[in-house]
């Protein structure tokens, strides 16, 4: 069952079953069926997802076994909640980043196939420790993913000598504290904000000259394609505010996102679907030409294709796996996921249990539940705006690994503090020079007048 965002997810989904039911080594008792469904993100007229997975949970007349891919934070954490309850019991494989949804007390059965956003956090602590960014600042948008990023770095901050969170903010449309920001000590600032509410941001920022190198902005978004929406694509007129404009106010500034892909040195690697990442995008290619050709159901025009398949193809080869390791275990009682009913649990904790052991390579890098987390590793890319062009600057693995592969182009940026620093060095040094030359000069002195009062001892008569 899909609950996601679109058609240029839906041939993901339908590839990873075609290639599922073709194999005789994977639940081969049993034929997968894909049940889509809308999860609401982003169109009023979709059915509340609660609704929407009731109806088809209790309705649909299917054996329901797992959910996959709801990718919004408010659905994937609505369908974590449904799911849990008592009458219910389904494991749900969702496609959103939010860490919240790792507390297995509320949500017991959910699983991400991506990283959670605290990777993100994580990749930017990489950098202002490289780069010695000692006061930040964080503005989020009144969401619970932006704001779940605040309170993830705000923590690491809180744990880290010499790094504070010198300002941060809710932003809107209605309020955007530049003033504030620019009378704060920060300097280095963190900005998790849909694409349309960054672009007025910016804007705001040229008018005010808090862009770089007074100012190095970081950007949080899920994929690149995202931020490239803030100027490359619609620019700031909307803003009054030229695309010339937004993109100098950009120049110079971080994106950190998800890759969605497996790591370089895995794409020629044959991963669980039997396809080099390669190959898996010529075949996906082809699934999105049946989509629109409608071979699964009506035709559906692709507006274009995105990453955003990936980790939702992923989602259900870790419910197809999970479930064909589970049946094997249910054979050995003379039973089978055709017991599975709702509300009773057993069969659901089997199937949480296998997903919690899962380790392979997937079309979005690897997939692995390591250390009782509920998300997948993944690989976080950060990019530079150079030159009004998106750059590669390099890959965040883990928090002993940060490749940059570009030229981090960020100057001399300081924190004010550390401005306040040279400027009392220099005054310092000058100080140091002056005293130094006074003890000179008056050591000069006292020789000179001894000298003179001995020439001057040498000249006077001599009283008898």
């Amino acid at each position: 069952m899909r609950y996601s965002d679109g058609p240029d997810i839906v041939p993901a989904g339908y590839l990873a079953v075609e290639m599922i039911n073709n194999r005789s080594n994977i639940l081969k008792d049993y034929n997968l069926e894909l049940i889509e469904g809308h999860d609401g993100c982003g169109n009023k007229r979709s059915t509340p997802v609660e609704n929407l997975l009731l109806q088809n949970i209790f309705y649909s007349g299917k054996n329901i076994v797992g959910i996959a891919g709801p990718r919004c934070y408010t659905s994937a954490a609505v369908a974590g909640l449904i799911t849990a309850k008592d009458g219910i019991a389904l494991v749900n494989v969702h496609t959103s980043s939010l860490f919240n949804l790792g507390n297995t007390n509320l949500y017991p059965y959910s699983f991400g196939a991506t990283p959670s956003i605290e990777r993100f956090v994580e990749a930017y602590v990489a950098l202002m420790k490289l780069n010695k960014w000692r006061h930040v600042g964080a503005l989020f948008q009144d969401d619970a993913g932006s704001y779940s990023v605040f309170e993830s770095l705000n923590s690491k901050l809180s744990q880290m000598s010499g790094y504070v969170m010198s300002f941060s903010s809710v932003i809107t449309e209605s309020y955007l504290p530049l003033d504030s920001l620019q009378a704060s000590s920060a300097r280095a600032i963190l900005i998790s904000a849909s694409s349309n509410l960054a672009r007025m941001l910016m804007c705001i920022a040229y008018t005010k000259g808090a862009v770089f190198p007074q100012y190095q902005w970081t950007f949080l978004y899920r994929v690149p394609a995202e931020f490239v929406d803030i100027a490359f694509k619609y620019g700031g007129t909307t803003f009054n505010c030229s695309r010339t404009n937004l993109l100098q106010a950009l120049e110079n500034s971080i994106v950190i996102t998800f890759s969605f892909e497996p790591n370089s040195g895995d794409w020629n690697k044959t991963g669980i679907s039997g396809l080099t990442y390669p190959q898996y995008k010529q075949e996906y290619a082809r699934a999105v030409q049946r989509y629109s050709d409608g071979f699964y159901g009506p035709p559906v025009r692709i507006a274009n294709t995105t990453l955003w398949g990936n980790p939702f193809h992923d989602a259900i080869w870790i419910l197809a796996l999970a479930l064909n390791a589970t049946d094997t275990r249910l054979k050995e009682y003379n039973k089978s996921l055709c017991d599975f009913t709702y509300g009773q649990p057993s069969i659901t904790l089997m199937i949480q249990e296998e997903i919690s052991r899962l380790d392979f390579l997937g079309v979005g890098g690897r997939i692995v539940y390591s250390n009782f987390s509920r998300f997948t590793p993944g690989m976080v890319t950060m990019w530079q705006v150079i030159s009004n062009t998106l750059q590669p600057l390099g890959n965040f693995i883990d928090d002993d690994i940060l490749q940059i592969t570009g030229q981090l182009n960020n100057g001399t940026i300081l924190n004010r503090q550390e401005e306040k620093f040279q400027l009392n060095s220099v005054l310092s040094v000058i100080f140091l020079i002056f005293s130094v030359a006074a003890v000179i000069f008056t050591a000069v002195f006292n020789v000179l007048n001894i000298i003179f009062r001995q020439y001057e001892s040498m000249k006077a008569p001599v009283i008898a």
